[in-house]
């Protein structure tokens, strides 16, 4: 089973790339990926990696390949979930199509593990 979903996303575009991961200490290793084809693609460098108090994106290593590539490492307060609302709303929508997925994939509750959330809360377009 998937041990949970880290997104990196484009503030300006908003596009985004969502990658599983088993363990957090993978996180260095998707950055760098995703660096790489960022910058292939889109033909610019990252600026700026904004994260939160996560010792995942804290550590020495990563602190380290973001002083070596001129990132500017801007991490948010510790749970003010409204300083990172653009990764709050797309985990929220990935969460949502997940468990929307899981429902009409029509496998019993006792399975869903960790991808069952009841969402009632409303939702704006």
């Amino acid at each position: 089973m998937v041990g949970d979903i880290f997104t990196f996303i484009d503030d300006h575009s908003r596009y985004c790339y969502t990658y599983f991961f088993k363990s957090k200490d993978e996180v260095l290793d998707r950055f760098k990926t995703y660096k790489v084809e960022v910058e292939n693609q889109l033909k610019r460098s990252i600026k700026i990696l904004r994260s939160d108090h996560g010792r995942e994106y804290t550590s020495n290593d990563m602190t380290l390949f973001c002083e070596e590539h001129w990132i500017i490492h801007d991490v948010t307060a510790s749970y003010s979930s409204q300083s990172n609302g653009v990764a709050e709303r797309k985990h929220q929508t990935l969460l949502d199509m997940i468990n929307a997925l899981i429902i009409s994939s029509g496998v019993p509750e006792n399975l869903w593990g960790d991808c069952y959330i009841l969402n009632r809360a409303p939702i704006r377009k």
